[in-house]
């Protein structure tokens, strides 16, 4: 992990102990906007890097960040702080997965002034597309627990789509967030469970169950599922996160 990502995730455990459950993905959304119109740069940033695990992609919100990008495309200075946001702004248009931001990110990537936008939009239209294919599978998943906060919800949908990428942004953000709800950890168990001893998991998907023994051993519970998956998995990686 390098410096940059360390600073990231410190930032969002710090950022964990601020985190509130919603009942809708309305109420999430609302949330947002109000840290952009009001928050620190360093609140507006932390929400920003969550949405790439977030399963939100309504316009509502995104469209507000295109603004803001769309305002900036001329510009060439910036102030340090409005620089680092607009940055954050741009990638997190890609991880909406909504193909109507394409036409911005491809005019960031071409035309903005600025190198570090230019540079951010180039890295958002290849977010954009793996972003959309998730989002397709994301509709296909079915929660009936209506009960559970709109994050676990979101959190349980990108596990039970099965796919690796989606797998470890869940696990990335139970992990983060400190997130001890049990009905996503014994998705998550579930998922690592069958996963661990499996020779064909390519490297993403070996990266995911990692995070899920990350986000685990957070937990009470899951320390014998832990040890069985160190002794037993193929997977340097996986045993080294186990163990």
């Amino acid at each position: 992990m390098n410096l940059k990502q360390l600073v990231i995730a410190a930032g969002l455990l710090a950022f964990s102990g601020m985190l509130q459950a919603f009942d809708t993905d309305q109420q999430r959304i609302e949330h947002n906007l109000k840290i952009m119109d009001s928050g620190s740069v360093e609140q507006k940033e932390q929400m920003l890097e969550r949405l790439q695990w977030s399963g939100l992609s309504d316009p509502l919100l995104f469209d507000r960040l295109e603004k803001d990008v769309l305002a900036a495309q001329e510009q060439k200075y910036f102030e340090r702080d409005v620089l680092s946001v607009l940055a954050y702004e741009v990638r997190a248009l890609g991880y909406s997965g909504n193909p109507k931001y394409q036409p911005t990110l491809q005019l960031m990537a071409n035309k903005a002034e600025n190198t570090k936008l230019k540079r951010h939009a180039s890295k958002a239209k290849a977010d954009l597309v793996q972003f959309q294919a998730i989002q397709n599978k994301l509709a296909t998943v079915k929660i009936t627990d209506t009960e559970l906060p709109a994050e676990v919800v979101s959190y349980i949908k990108l596990l039970e789509t099965n796919d690796a990428y989606a797998q470890r942004l869940a696990a990335r953000a139970i992990f983060h967030e400190q997130r001890k709800d049990p009905a996503l950890l014994e998705v998550t168990a579930a998922k690592l469970e069958g996963m661990y001893m499996d020779t064909r998991l390519d490297k993403t998907a070996q990266d995911s169950a990692a995070w899920m023994c990350k986000a685990l051993k957070q937990a009470n519970g899951y320390e014998s599922l832990l040890q069985k998956v160190a002794s037993e998995t193929p997977h340097k990686k996986i045993r080294k996160y186990a163990s």
